[in-house]
């Protein structure tokens, strides 16, 4: 087995690559960030949002869009090769992406599918990500695995379903109808794999 290359000299912090044999390996310091400036990039980004959370309900419309000839004017330019300072990036995030939305949050605000979340399904949502939890597999995240079980036990007491029923947390909507409607159809004609 052959060593894996190592990786432009960037950083002095070290990992270690699996395997016995493994050399030390030097991470790229455009990634690895350390615990202040995740901290400081994170603060940027909380205050940022609650700003435009906080946003009187008057200072802009529910709802502003773009044609897609005025957002492509905005927005697209070659891939970067290199990183930008993160305070640049959020500024553009503010001025060309973020004023383009429905405000869900507002109490105007009546149309589609989608109201506003809440804070602490956001800090959820940012530590499910942060972590970048994979519960495909229960030896992956046993812990955010057992965790999903819980919730659907609650959802089955609530809505009166029998114990033993199963079921899974989806993505959104969508998903939970296009997993609905997966189950029906096998509940209906057996099961894709016979077939």
């Amino acid at each position: 087995m052959t060593s894996p290359r190592p990786l432009r000299d960037r950083s002095t912090t070290l990992t270690r690559t699996a395997g016995p044999s493994a050399r030390p390996r030097r991470r790229p310091a455009a990634i690895w960030l350390d615990a202040k400036t995740m901290r400081e990039l994170g603060h940027q980004v909380v205050d940022a949002i609650a700003e435009r959370l906080m946003r009187p309900w008057d200072a802009t419309p529910i709802l502003t869009a773009a044609s897609p000839d005025e957002l492509a004017a905005r927005l697209a330019e070659p891939a970067p090769e290199d990183g930008r300072p993160f305070d640049e990036l959020l500024r553009r995030l503010d001025r060309d992406v973020l004023p383009f939305m429905a405000r869900n949050e507002h109490p105007g605000y009546f149309a589609y599918i989608p109201g506003s979340g809440t804070w602490p399904s956001a800090l959820g949502d940012l530590i499910a990500s942060g972590l970048n939890m994979d519960v495909g597999s229960w030896s992956l995240s046993s812990g955010p695995s057992q965790l999903e079980l819980v919730v659907l036990d609650w959802f089955k007491r609530w809505i009166g379903y029998p114990s033993d029923a199963a079921g899974v947390l989806t993505s959104g909507g969508s998903a939970a109808n296009m997993t609905a409607l997966a189950c029906a159809r096998e509940a209906v004609v057996g099961a894709m794999s016979d077939r």
